[in-house]
């Protein structure tokens, strides 16, 4: 014994040599292992900081990042990565559960517990988990101080986040048992709290369990006869339910019944597409397509609220299948129409998939249709413009929205927001195109450069003299103000006339004709001084801004107007149309263009110029046009066709005569007409003056809807008077007395009237 003693002894010492001698190699082995992978680690934070400062939008280098600095604890650093990765994407639930965990564990206290229930409220917005839900309310138990005494403010907080909860995942089949049970022991747990001698409290406490276990019963849920299961015990627990151990539904109530039979058989509809999702061994190809499968089925059903869920689903496990958030928006475009939700989804889908023009496309159009400030909606068309797409169209597809978006806006707007005008457009359509130069300049070939230049020279061209006769109006309109003192008369007189026609019609008539009565003698002595009379020219349209290229005869630099009576007037000024052989068509449709006229013309032929006048202010059609011809046989055939139909409206055609204008110019009359009312004028107060007049005014009174308008030429612009959106055609206006039922009078078969039959006309 004692020598097998012995001999065990030395064994032992020599062990403890040996192991000695192997743990001093082990000592010095981690050390210099440690410091190598400190190098390494180093290096790799280096790289990826590198990485990201090049590509700060590369999700895999965020990750690595984040996790690199977790594993050297690095703590604020670590808080800045974390930070940086969520406003350019949403993070994973198993990202938000590390970085709650993580701040749980380095502090404690109240701001401590506010900032962390933060992360968990940002977390519970990107994707649906019910786990991270679970942590979530655990959290809040374990370490909210209202909610671990039970105070009334902290029970309500609690069941407030249960409620939302079940909301967000309570559906959920495979995993919303855990909310619900969570939520059952939460209010058994207050059960307990509650005294005997409270009973009316008690038994409001008892109805609530009852009514969750209730509403778990009717919803489709894995394991659901366990819950009916708990349910029988817990009743039997309060005297309800004597044999728990017979027949599965015998002592249920029967409604709770029939709703428990409605869940299990939607359950059994969607088990065995639960049963493919469940498969792990299904490539992420063949689960993207199970999912795809299930939410048609699901769609089918039409539950709104469960197809949205299984949405949810999908998108937590592949957040970057652009097709995915594509149908998920598309749904709920059409299906749910809730602001804030579908403001969330699409936020969540373009910092997930940037590189997807339609998502940002729909996303601006989704918030136009739900009235979203401009503000965020200008925010989002920004931020869309840093994403890198893959062609130019997505671009362009943005800047058109947008721009669409602005003119709704501020065409329905009562009350114009902050910064939203004409002038935004405006400036949107030049980005536009200096966008295009740019990218053509950096990416393009030369023939890609020379046609976007092109197309975008005259456009900016329109631009710059639109704005440059914008100043030039102001700037006259400030000189008119302080060289002609008169202004301020001429402002009450268009005053007295706004007035005038706000008048009863009896009363408007006979202030009219007391009104020309007085100034009659006054023109009259005033022809002397008022040689140089107004001519009025057809109306074009002024909104440069158009794609149309501007009309030739609109030039600031046009020199000053000749008198209309000079004969070389034409020549001198190539503003003036002579309208030789020129037809004036009205009751135009409104829908008709110029290409419509050229048509309706095109078996007679001849057909030179259409000028189609339009609303100033609208650009819109005001039914009436001018149309040259290239010799008066052709124009002869072109009146044959009066009262003949173009898209379902009669035209009328009449000869255009402006020479009968130029006479009475040349004679030392002026002709001035506002508001469909003219103002006598002539070398003398007989007949003769009137008679012509009437004739002239008849020969061109075809017109039903070409209300009268007064313009002059200056300086080679077009001032419209009032309120007036076009210029009515050479030498046309309405006679007095004439109405649509009346049949039209020939020209030369109007009888002459006198001063005092126009007197008698106007006093009617």
């Amino acid at each position: 014994m004692a020598e097998t003693l012995d001999t065990e002894m030395k064994t032992l010492e020599e062990d403890e040599v040996t192991n000695g001698g192997r743990a001093e190699s082990d000592m010095k082995s981690p050390t210099s292992s440690s410091d190598s992978d400190s190098d390494d680690e180093d290096l790799k934070l280096e790289t990826l900081e590198k990485e990201l400062s090049e590509n700060p939008s590369s999700y895999d280098a965020h990750v690595q990042y984040i996790k690199a600095m977790r594993k050297l604890g690095r703590i604020e650093k670590l808080r800045e990565a974390r930070e940086s990765m969520s406003e350019l994407f949403p993070l994973s639930p198993t990202m938000w559960q590390e970085w709650a965990k993580d701040e749980a564990s380095l502090s404690t206290g109240s701001e401590a517990f506010a900032a962390i229930e933060k992360l968990y409220e940002r977390g519970v917005q990107d994707y649906l988990s019910v786990s991270l839900w679970c942590d979530y309310m655990n959290f809040a138990q374990e370490n909210d101080q209202a909610v671990a005494h039970c105070t009334p403010a902290g029970i309500l907080k609690m069941r407030d986040l249960f409620e939302r909860a079940l909301t967000a995942a309570g559906l959920h089949i495979l995993e919303g048992n855990k909310i619900w049970e969570a939520y059952r022991e939460f209010e058994q747990a207050i059960l307990l709290t509650i005294d005997e001698t409270g009973s009316e409290e008690k038994r409001k406490q008892v109805h609530r369990i009852r009514s969750l276990f209730h509403r778990q019963l009717s919803v489709p849920l894995a394991d659901s006869g366990s819950t009916l299961l708990a349910y029988k015990h817990w009743e039997a627990e309060q005297g309800n339910i004597i044999e728990v151990n017979s027949d599965a539904l015998d002592g249920i109530p029967s409604h709770i019944i029939s709703a428990y039979q409605r869940a299990m058989q939607m359950y059994d509809a969607r088990a065995h597409y639960e049963d493919q999702l469940s498969n792990r061994d299904s490539s992420d190809a063949e689960r993207l397509q199970q999912f795809m499968t299930y939410i048609k089925f699901e769609e089918s059903s039409g539950d709104p609220v469960r197809t949205q869920i299984l949405y949810e689903r999908a998108v937590a496990e592949f957040p970057i299948s652009s097709d995915l958030w594509l149908a998920y928006t598309r749904y709920l475009d059409k299906t749910l129409k809730v602001p804030n939700v579908l403001r969330a989804v699409y936020s969540r889908a373009t910092r997930n998939c940037t590189w997807i023009g339609e998502l940002w496309a729909r996303y601006m159009l989704s918030l136009e249709r739900f009235c979203a400030p401009e503000k965020e909606l200008s925010a989002v068309f920004e931020k869309s413009l840093q994403c890198a797409f893959s062609s130019i169209e997505e671009y362009m597809n943005l800047f058109l929205i947008r721009i669409d978006s602005l003119r709704r806006r501020i065409s329905v707007a009562i009350v114009v927001e902050d910064g939203l005008d004409y002038a935004l457009i405006r400036d949107t359509f030049q980005d536009i195109c200096h966008s295009w130069l740019r990218f053509e300049r950096e990416f393009g070939t030369l023939e890609d450069f020379d046609h976007a230049e092109r197309k975008v020279t005259p456009r900016l061209e329109e631009l710059q003299l639109f704005r440059l006769q914008q100043e030039t109006k102001s700037s006259a309109v400030l000189t008119a103000q302080k060289e002609n003192p008169l202004k301020a008369a001429s402002q009450k007189r268009k005053t007295s006339v706004r007035f005038i026609d706000e008048q009863p019609p009896s009363k408007r008539q006979k202030d009219s004709a007391q009104k020309q009565k007085q100034d009659f003698g006054k023109y009259t002595d005033q022809k002397d001084t008022a040689h140089k009379s107004t001519e009025v020219n057809d109306t074009v349209p002024l909104n440069v801004s158009d794609a149309a290229p501007l009309p030739t005869t609109i030039k600031p630099e046009a020199a000053n107007e000749q008198p209309v009576g000079d004969s070389t007037s034409t020549e001198a000024n190539p503003n003036f149309y002579t309208d030789e052989c020129t037809a004036f068509i009205t009751n135009i449709s409104l829908e008709a263009k110029e290409d419509h006229l050229r048509d309706f013309f095109s078996d007679g032929g001849g057909v030179t110029a259409i000028r189609l006048l339009r609303d100033k202010f609208t650009g819109r059609s005001r039914g009436l046009a001018y149309v040259d011809f290239s010799d008066d046989a052709h124009l002869a055939a072109a009146i044959t066709k009066n009262r003949q139909k173009l898209l379902g409206q009669n035209l009328n055609i009449a000869r255009s005569d402006p020479k009968q204008s130029k006479k009475r110019a040349s004679s030392g009359s002026s002709t001035a007409r506002g508001r469909g009312r003219g103002k006598l004028s002539g070398n003398d107060h007989g007949g003769s003056g009137e008679s012509k007049r009437s004739a002239e005014v008849s020969k061109e009174s075809r017109s039903h809807n070409a209300p009268s308008s007064v313009s002059h030429r200056r300086g080679g612009h077009v001032q419209l008077m009032e309120r007036n959106t076009f210029a009515v055609p050479r030498a046309v206006v309405r006679p007095l007395g004439w109405s649509n039922n009346e049949p039209k009078v020939e020209q030369g078969e109007e009888n002459p009237k006198s001063n005092d039959e126009f007197r008698k006309l106007l006093k009617k």
